[in-house]
């Protein structure tokens, strides 16, 4: 019975680990990169519709006006929303996002399940007895799951960074196009060296911003729940212990971030300015 309490706690303490780990790479994967992009885009003519808030905010009014054949707002904001993000997805994209987003959930609860068995190898070799019995049994499983994680992994990788590449080229050409439509005052009041640098940082940003960090976005937030979900099952006490100390991790993310996000945008800006 004491073995068994000692088991739960030593189970508990590492699913809660795990947590606190999954907390924070899925804090940083999931930082929005039309967030960063639409922040790039405030220094100056980043919008292909005259007036318009950031670059990728511009980028994708311009696609959007392109497409329903109407002129861009003057009024824009310099962060696109999700519609104008996926407004040229097709069927088929949808459809790799979705088996994307299920292979991320399996790999992201890959790793709470890895932790169980390894404590469940730990307590193994405290009966002498059995103990090689149980370790080939443990390590057997072992192997069965790391081939599921690898195509799990593999899986993932393929379906969003496929759907990451054909939507930023697809909204390339219509950014292109937009700026077709322009008349010349529109680049006298906008630099065309400015315009260009813009939208080459902007469309690296969308494509990682949809493609791997998306993914990992997803895979961390079912690896974070799923390891809460064990080391509450197993001890729910040294869970709640590790919980309480989850706010100062965030707090320290979250002033990590801003001075990322700060150092991000004072890079963009001096690339603006040396391409201008």
């Amino acid at each position: 019975e004491e073995n068994g309490r000692n088991r739960s706690e030593v189970t508990a303490r590492d699913a809660m680990a795990t947590a606190a780990s999954m907390e924070e790479e899925m804090v940083v994967a999931a930082q929005p990169a039309a967030e960063n992009v639409g922040e790039n885009g405030k220094e100056g003519g980043g919008d292909a519709d005259e007036g318009g808030g950031g670059c990728f905010g511009g980028l994708a009014r311009s696609a959007r006006s392109l497409v329903s054949g109407e002129e861009g707002s003057a009024e824009g904001e310099g962060v696109a929303k999700v519609r104008d993000v996926y407004m040229m997805a097709t069927r088929e994209d949808y459809l790799l996002l979705a088996l994307g987003a299920l292979a991320a959930l399996a790999n992201g609860l890959g790793d709470p399940i890895l932790i169980v068995l390894f404590s469940e190898s730990l307590s193994a070799l405290s009966n002498p007895e059995d103990a090689l019995t149980e370790m080939s049994r443990i390590a057997l499983i072992f192997v069965g799951v790391g081939a599921c994680l690898l195509a799990a992994a593999s899986v993932q990788y393929v379906c969003f960074a496929k759907v990451a590449n054909r939507l930023s080229v697809r909204m390339q050409r219509a950014w292109y196009a937009a700026l077709l439509r322009q008349d010349v005052a529109f680049f006298d009041a906008n630099n065309p060296s400015g315009l260009s640098a813009k939208i080459s940082s902007s469309i690296v940003s969308f494509e990682e911003g949809l493609g791997g960090k998306l993914g990992m976005g997803v895979q961390f937030a079912a690896g974070f729940v799923g390891a809460i979900a064990i080391g509450f099952a197993y001890n729910a006490y040294v869970a709640l212990i590790t919980l309480a100390a989850m706010p100062l991790v965030a707090a320290a993310l979250a002033w990590l971030l801003k001075m990322n996000s700060d150092d991000a945008e004072k890079k963009d800006a001096c690339y603006s300015a040396a391409n201008s």
